[in-house]
Formats: structure tokens, sequence, C-alpha cells
């Protein structure tokens, strides 16, 4: 079998081209902001993988499937989900506006090695679990509410696992999250020309994950996972630019000319959450997940900007009825739905179905995360190209439910959000695992 890399730096330059090649761009959210991208083998189950957690990939699924992967050497997976999300408003009077359709490209980094220890097991990861990525055409109905809005994570995990006894197993680590905030609209300058506004920061943010694997016996087995909250605290610029005194408005007297600068602060909760796996394997050829997922996105009550160097109290309350909005999202549980079939030694095909829920309330709806309740169907399939070396690729089609907005979002800022949304989003997850001796 091949041998492990002589040294971290070699593991560590892998992991960087890997980044590097990605752009570290983000991905549109299949439920809120989150990503469900990583695994081609988790993907192309739906994602029900917390009952299994056979591979490397654990150390994001569940840490104490680590366990399951003691024998042997080192087991490395890496790869990358390509997202390309395309969403679709049409007013009541039948007007078409499509959103900017862009590719995204989340890369992933998973590596699990017992290092010689009995029954302990140690595992670490890169991926991104959460973002959103979404773009309007500055002349488009969504101009003066949301044009550009981006918010990529990088997450990285440093987890262990004790075998307690055969059938028992526990995990767990922490989580360390970075991220980087875009936001981009027009400001409405009555019938001259728009102005431009941008918010972009960034913050980290520590967490942690537990996780157990109960194995009732060969056929049989059940996972649990919770993952802690995560607070952000934004901290960057905001930007203004193009402003004037026409139309009606005061923006350049008040801001003192045509561009102004200061610092924000925003708070942003990565949401906790709790998974329950089972995994049934009636033979050699079947096997069966199913997960329930309950995250508390009630946690994302408000977006409450703050400018911590501006003392004009009209400045103030100018910049916040600009970029203040309501949130008020409620917790829900999602449901993954998984199947894979061995067609030989070296093939296993899989298919997979996910139901998850939008968190977000319909007056709460927004251009910006233009989301509703979606479908998620996966087809993969694994295939080893030699007995430590298998490649594993997985389509998931996002079918996401139309929506007819009908809120009072925008209003203030003169845009008009309401009519009905289609969003459909295509994703393709490829992973190549090596198991080392």
């Amino acid at each position: 079998m091949s041998k492990l890399p002589k040294n971290l730096c070699s593991l560590l330059l892998i992991l960087g081209m890997l980044f590097i090649s990605a752009q570290l761009v983000c991905a549109d959210g299949t439920s809120g902001i989150r990503v469900f991208a990583s695994d081609a083998e988790a993907i192309g189950k739906g994602g029900a993988f917390v009952g299994e957690a056979d591979n490397a990939s654990a150390v994001l699924y569940n840490p104490a499937g680590m366990t399951q992967l003691k024998e042997g050497g080192g087991h490395l997976s890496l790869g990358m989900a390509a997202i390309q999300p395309m969403v679709e408003h049409t007013t009541s009077a039948g007007v078409e506006t499509q959103a900017r359709i862009d590719n995204f490209y989340i890369p992933h980094v998973f590596y699990v090695n017992d290092f010689g220890l009995k029954d302990v097991v140690f595992g670490f990861g890169t991926t991104s679990s959460w973002g959103l990525g979404t773009s309007w055409a500055d002349d488009s109905f969504s101009r003066y509410h949301a044009t550009n809005s981006q918010i990529e994570n990088i997450d990285t995990m440093f987890t262990g696992a004790y075998q307690v006894n055969e059938k028992l197993s526990l995990g767990g680590g922490v989580m360390l999250d970075y991220s980087k905030m875009n936001k981009e609209k027009q400001v409405f300058q009555g019938a001259t020309n728009d102005g431009n506004g941008q918010l972009k920061g960034d913050d980290g943010a520590v967490g942690y994950s537990l996780g157990a694997l109960y194995k009732l016996n060969e056929n049989h087995q059940f996972g649990l996972t919770y993952k802690s909250e995560m607070e952000l605290n934004y901290e960057g610029s905001l930007t203004a630019s193009g402003l004037n005194d026409a139309g009606g408005t005061t923006y350049s007297a008040l801001f003192g000319g045509s561009y102004y600068n200061t610092k924000f602060q925003t708070d942003v909760t990565i949401p906790q959450s709790i998974v329950l796996g089972y995994s049934f394997t009636p033979d050699k050829k079947w096997r069966f997940n199913f997960d329930i997922d309950w995250t508390d996105w009630s946690a994302l009550e408000s977006e409450n900007v703050t400018f911590p160097d501006e003392t004009n109290a009209t400045r103030v309350a100018t910049l916040k009825a600009l970029t203040d909005s309501d949130r008020d999202w409620k917790s829900v549980f999602s449901y993954q739905l998984g199947g894979e079939y061995n067609w030989s030694e070296a093939l296993a095909l899989r298919a997979g179905y996910f139901y998850n829920p939008t968190p977000i309330p319909e007056e709460n709806f927004d251009t910006s995360i233009p989301i509703a309740d979606v479908h998620g169907v996966n087809l993969g399939f694994g295939y080893d190209i030699k007995p430590n070396v298998a490649v594993n690729l997985a389509w998931t089609g996002l079918i996401y439910e139309n929506i007819t907005a009908d809120n009072d979002v925008g209003t203030a800022l003169t845009a008009d959000l309401d009519g009905t949304y289609e969003n459909f989003t295509n994703l393709i997850t490829l992973t190549l695992n090596w198991d080392f001796d």
C-alpha cells in the first residue's frame, strides 16, 4: 500500500494548493446559509451519514465514527464541490429577471490517524459548511436592497475519538471558523444616478462538536452529533460613493461629499445543531441511512449594524436605515435519506433524497437569500481504483419550491421585492480517498 507523506509539510502543501485553486469562494446555502457540499460518498446518500461515518469525513459528520478507521495507518480524503445556483424573479406583470449565474467551488480535506494508539483516533479537516453567494444586476429590481451578497467561510476541525467498547464510541473536537462578508447595493437618489454602498468585513469564531456512535449489531448502527453555535462579530469598513444631493436627497451634504467611509460592526450567529442518524445494513450488498437534523436558526433575530467611529446622530440614523434588517428566522428540522448498492467489489452505486425547509419567514424574505423549502435529489458512485485508493462522485439537484413574496422588505429603500422566485441549483462533488500503511 502507499506510504503516508513523510512530513506534515507535504500534507499542508496538498491542502494549500487545493484551497488556492478554489479561490476561497462561497456557495449558495441549501438551508439558510448552510452548505452541504463535503464528501461525495456522504452527498451521494443524500447527506445521511451521521449513523455510518466510516470514512475520513467523519471528522465533519460524526467524530465518533473515526474509531472505525483505527486499523492501519492514516486515512486521507480530499476533493472539491462545484455549485451553480440559478434564481429567477417574475413580477405580477410578468417581467422576468435572472440573477447572475456564477459557479462556486468548495474544497474539502479530511485526515484521520490513530498514530499507533489503542482505542484512540485523531482527525483533522477543513471545508466550508456555511456560505452565501447571490448577485443581481445594478439596474435590476433588487438594486436598492441587494446586488452582491457574499459570505465566505473556512471551517477547520481538530477532533478526537475514543472507542469505549465494541459497541460504543465517543468523539468531539474544536471548530475554528474564519469568515469574510461582502454586501453591496445601490443607493436611491431620485431621478439622478444611483449611489453605491458596500459593507466589507471579516471575523473568526470558535466552537465545538460532540459525537457518539452505537453499533447495536452487524445490521443496525446509530449516530448522534451536536455542534455548538459560533458568534461572528464582523468588523470592517462601510464605503459609499457617487453621493449627491439631487432628487431631494441630502446624502452629499450629510456625509461631506460624494465619498464616505467609516468602520462598522455587526454580529452573526452560526447556529447550533443536533443530528440523529441511523444506518441499516441488511446484507453485504445493501446499506440504507436516515438522518434527522435540527438547526437552531432562531438565533438569527436581526442584522444590527453599528458604526463605532461615527458620532453624528443623523448620519448614524441614516446609515442604520440603509443597513439594518429584521431576520426572525425559525428553527427547523431537516431530513436526509440515502442508500448504497455494492454492484461489485470495486463499484458502489448510491442515491439519496433530502428535504430542508426554509428558516426564513415570508414577511422577511428578500433577494440577498432568495431560498424556499428545498428538495434535494442525489445520485453517485464510488469506485476502488486500487485496494487503498477510491474515487467518489456525486450529483445533487436542489429543487426549491416556488415562493411568491408579498411583504414590505425594501419598501423604505424604494425597492419592490414582491413577486415569484424560482430557484434551482446543480451541485457536483468529487472526492478521492487514500488509506496508508
